[in-house]
């Protein structure tokens, strides 16, 4: 079972660390489509919330991943 994870671990991480990109650039430039005057600093400060309530957990469900 340990070789199976160790196996598909790095990719598995590489999926998680993209899609943790992904979602912090969908929050970041969600409100420039809403527009407004204050677009860009509210897509700044969304995206840095996401990414760091979301770094922790990502890292360590990689890194799990990739010691199997």
């Amino acid at each position: 079972m340990s070789n199976v994870l160790h196996t598909i671990g790095l990719p598995a991480a590489a999926v998680l660390m993209t899609l943790l990109a992904a979602v912090c650039l969908v929050a970041a430039l969600t409100p420039v489509f809403v527009a407004g005057p204050f677009a860009l600093p509210v897509g700044a400060l969304a995206a840095l919330a996401i990414f760091q309530g979301l770094r922790v957990p990502v890292g360590r469900a990689s890194s799990w991943l990739i010691d199997g």
